[in-house]
């Protein structure tokens, strides 16, 4: 890339040689979103092939950060599912007590997914609160980049702190963050 000159307008975060780009910064491009084709991609295709009614599932987990190009990928899928898709979840697998909070948690695909009956309530409120507030993307709803940096603080896990970084210049720069 010696000798070209970067002007800004078509590089994504990360193109510019030898320098990270800051997400909500002036002169930087900022990753396309919603990333669409992480919906087309593994464990997307495998949650709709079963079928679980999209009014009843909210995406939470790491994968906002990788819709809004905050995360390269993820290594496995967190949902939280309501009434019907929670019910039809738990016929595919057995319930359990999750970690956190008073919440039941079905495993499948190898535990690459997750699907809950809520997400850290005690914090974030009731699954329906969580819905209410979530982005909408091609019929899913996905917890909103805010809520992710709450419960990733939270939790304040070392393999967190990354995302929470990205998160916070994301969340206090201009536009559609």
């Amino acid at each position: 890339m010696r000798g070209r000159r970067w002007t800004g307008s078509s590089c994504r975060r990360g193109d510019r040689p030898g320098r990270r780009a800051p997400l909500g910064r002036p002169g930087w491009a900022r990753p396309a979103s919603p990333r669409l084709e992480l919906l087309d991609s593994g464990l997307f295709r495998e949650l709709r092939e079963m079928a679980l009614p999209y009014d009843d599932l909210l995406i939470a987990g790491s994968a906002p950060l990788c819709l809004h190009g905050l995360r390269a990928h993820i290594g496995d899928l967190d949902v939280v599912a309501r009434g019907e898709a929670f019910a039809r979840a738990c016929a595919l697998g057995e319930p359990r007590r999750a970690a956190f909070d008073d919440v039941l948690t079905v495993s499948l695909l190898g535990g690459r997914l997750e699907i809950t009956n809520a997400w850290f309530p005690d914090l974030l409120g009731t699954p329906e609160e969580l819905f209410a507030r979530a982005e909408r993307v091609r019929g899913l709803r996905f917890l909103t980049l805010a809520d992710t940096a709450r419960w990733k603080g939270h939790l304040d896990r070392p393999k967190d702190r990354s995302d929470l970084r990205r998160l916070a210049r994301a969340l206090e720069g201009p536009g559609e963050y």
